[in-house]
């Protein structure tokens, strides 16, 4: 289930409680002192920690990579979930409203932390939004958005060449979505 739905943080402190609890106690029902924060102890090994799974991450983990896929490959599941709340959006444009599902919820409340680390790949540009995303591109280098644009339109020239001399490289089409490492 942690793969399907956003666990809610209540549920999630009391599985750390328990699992911390069990971590220090054992199946005793004697009490025991905690020698080490419990987020220390999740930390990974090179980091000071035992690398105990912090449920959260690993949640949000699991739903990053729906929406990676959702992204980069086609399927039914693909075409039902673009079909009930895409529809003629792109992922960017679309916003949690409260009769979707407790899934799609939960992949709209990590969406923009998903998107904010990785890239887009245009390829042939047919389901590319350039003025309707433009709002969601963000510049990491010290350029402002006017110089983005005309490096942009230079690239797009560029594209045009390339596709006057061999259109044929295009035919692949479609836009993907990779995670920046």
């Amino acid at each position: 289930m942690m793969s399907f739905f956003e666990i809610p943080k209540g549920v999630l402190k009391n599985l750390d409680h328990f699992r911390s609890r069990f971590f220090w106690q054992g199946s005793s029902e004697k009490h025991k002192f905690r020698l080490a924060k419990w987020d220390i102890l999740c930390r990974p090994k090179d980091q000071g920690g035992l690398g105990i799974l912090d449920l959260q991450l690993q949640n949000k983990c699991l739903l990053a990579k729906w929406l990676v896929n959702l992204l980069n490959t086609t399927g039914m599941w693909q075409t039902l979930l673009t079909n009930k709340y895409l529809r003629s959006k792109s992922l960017t444009q679309v916003k949690a409203k409260p009769y979707d599902s407790h899934f799609w919820r939960g992949l709209m409340k990590i969406k923009d932390e998903v998107l904010a680390n990785g890239s887009f790949i245009i390829k042939d540009g047919c389901q590319t939004r350039f003025w309707d995303d433009l709002g969601q591109v963000t510049c990491h280098s010290k350029l402002n958005i006017h110089q983005f644009i005309i490096l942009l339109e230079i690239h797009m020239l560029l594209w045009l060449m390339l596709w006057l001399r061999d259109p044929s490289i295009f035919l692949s089409g479609g836009l993907w979505w990779i995670i920046n490492l």
